[in-house]
């Protein structure tokens, strides 16, 4: 017995943002750290399917981010330390940081109306040194422009926007 597979392509217009710095890239790194604790004592993954219910997940998010955070890191990866591996320290890289944040209980305002915004929740980011080390960049695709992709629903969109609103508040506490 053959299985039928069949393929949409959706096309759709996303938003990239960048907000800059003069603040360096080792410093940005170890604000943005703290405030989603990228750290080893941070599990959100192990906290998130470990809960049985609503309330634990709240109590352990709202113990994950302290209560004052937004955002929890769920992975962080360094381009540029793989890369100088690589390429066998042969080539300096300017400092590329790829993040994975986000935080179930925004989550679920989104992903309630509608699970392909699942593609893009959490959301990424990336860090990077300029040139010259003259400060640092953060670049995102802003979450509304990619979970809506096109769609026509009031209350994704609302959801939506505040997840730009407190992505963009993070950015630039941490670029402060």
């Amino acid at each position: 017995m053959s299985t039928q597979v069949s393929k949409t392509v959706v096309p759709f217009t996303a938003e990239r943002v960048t907000l800059s710095s003069t603040k360096p890239a080792k410093d940005v790194l170890a604000a943005l750290d703290a405030e989603v604790r990228n750290d080893k004592d941070n599990n959100v993954v192990q906290m998130i399917f470990s809960a049985r219910n609503k309330d634990q997940l709240e109590q352990g998010m709202s113990n994950l981010t302290d209560g004052k955070r937004d955002f929890i890191s769920f992975l962080a990866l360094s381009h540029s330390e793989w890369l100088t591996t690589y390429f066998g320290g042969q080539r300096k890289f300017l400092e590329a940081h790829v993040y994975t944040i986000g935080n179930p209980l925004i989550a679920q305002t989104m992903l309630q109306h509608d699970l392909t915004a699942g593609l893009h929740v959490p959301p990424k980011l990336l860090v990077l040194e300029l040139e010259g080390g003259k400060g640092t960049s953060i670049l995102y695709d802003l979450p509304s422009s990619v979970i809506l992709a096109g769609k026509e629903d009031a209350d994704l969109k609302k959801a939506a926007g505040k997840l730009d609103e407190k992505f963009e508040d993070m950015v630039r506490k941490v670029l402060g």
